[in-house]
């Protein structure tokens, strides 16, 4: 059974997060990649950080009817460049009507607008649904070292420091940096669709000083542990 002891290093916020464990990783040289425990140690400290950095939450999406989220599909630039091509193209039919070309064009052209709109509305509904599910997530629980004891708080209590420690099968609470590690690995093909786990080892690599997906020292939120 992995077992691993982690430092929240930022909070889910998505993968637009991944510029600033970019900065962080590159902040420490190779000597340095396994990092210093600076866990919380009392209640007023844990209070200030979540004042400061805020709940250990997903950014809230404002929310409208999908038929604006369709229209908006459907009249993006390229959109509107074939609408107005389908246009002239009927237009030309029209100013000659032997020709049917014209007029198969700009049918195929608006059959090209609806089905790329639709397709991209629905890519887009997965992926909202998706944000929801990891909002569920942010109800569950998760172990932390706290006064030199672990503790079980919510996973939307973390705060920035706190030294969370989990096993296998449980769900990686936050975007964390790893810095001791037993058989480790995570499923990240909710995030990158890779199918096979990735295995965390507690230190960065070369790859992962550039690209925080590739770090062997890097878990992100709601990722599996295997």
């Amino acid at each position: 059974m992995a077992t691993v002891l982690t430092t929240v290093v930022c909070f889910s916020v998505s993968l637009l997060s991944s510029a600033t464990l970019a900065a962080f990783v590159r902040k420490r040289p190779p000597h340095r990649q396994r990092c210093r425990c600076f866990a919380t140690t009392d209640e007023p400290v844990v209070e200030k950080r979540k004042e400061r950095y805020g709940p250990n939450t997903m950014p809230e999406k404002k929310k409208h009817h999908w038929i604006f989220d369709l229209i908006h599909e459907l009249t993006s630039v390229f959109a509107l460049l074939l609408w107005v091509g389908g246009i002239l193209a009927v237009i030309g039919y029209g100013l000659n009507t032997e020709d049917t070309s014209n007029l198969w064009l700009g049918i195929v052209l608006w059959i090209v607008v609806l089905i790329t709109g639709i397709f991209a509305f629905w890519q887009n509904s997965k992926s909202d649904d998706i944000i929801e599910s990891f909002k569920s997530f942010q109800n569950a629980k998760a172990m932390v070292v706290r006064h030199g004891e672990k503790v079980e708080v919510n996973v939307k209590d973390l705060v920035l420091g706190d030294v969370v420690t989990f096993k296998t099968g449980d769900k990686v609470p936050a975007d964390i940096r790893v810095f001791e590690a037993n058989a480790l690995s995570v499923n990240n093909s909710g995030l990158t669709g890779e199918s096979e786990p990735v295995k965390l080892t507690g230190q960065c690599g070369e790859k992962g000083f550039e690209t925080p997906l590739e770090a062997k020292n890097i878990a992100f939120f709601s990722t599996l542990c295997v």
